[in-house]
């Protein structure tokens, strides 16, 4: 499930995944499914804490505690100073912990990270306000009155 592509990954001409389409169509209890199950965010997070493993689901909450605090051990920044990749690994681990506790702690608040996760992913990838530059410019043009 988590190597081919899913139904979170494809986007319509505006940008909307399939859980976003089903939450518009008043299918919440899929929309819930979709962003938690099929996230390509969820699966992220599992393949990084979980690299040996081609899991099909997302493990237990212990297994999730357990492997976070090992590769806490071997990733931490004061285990490896000075190391840059360390530091942006470790910052990759912390996420996908969080994400994964509240994926088994609170499922509605894991839906809504995920939907901001998307969100914020979806706003990178386009260039927004082009235009904003521009009208700085000129406001700093203007002579002062």
């Amino acid at each position: 499930v988590f190597e081919r592509q899913t139904a979170d990954d494809v986007r319509d001409p505006r940008g909307n995944c399939a859980a976003d389409c089903a939450e518009r169509s008043h299918n919440h209890a899929l929309a819930r499914w979709l962003r938690r199950h099929a996230s390509p965010h969820v699966r992220a997070a599992v393949r990084l804490l979980f690299p040996e493993a081609a899991a099909k689901t997302v493990p237990f909450a212990t297994a999730v505690r357990r492997r976070y605090l090992r590769a806490a051990r071997a990733w931490h920044p004061d285990v490896r100073p000075g190391d840059p990749e360390a530091e942006a690994r470790w910052h990759g681990i912390r996420e996908a912990h969080a994400l994964l506790a509240e994926w088994h702690g609170d499922p509605d608040g894991c839906d809504a990270r995920i939907r901001v996760m998307a969100r914020n992913a979806g706003l990178a990838e386009r260039p927004l306000l082009r235009w904003h530059e521009g009208w700085h410019r000129a406001a700093d043009a203007k002579p002062k009155e």
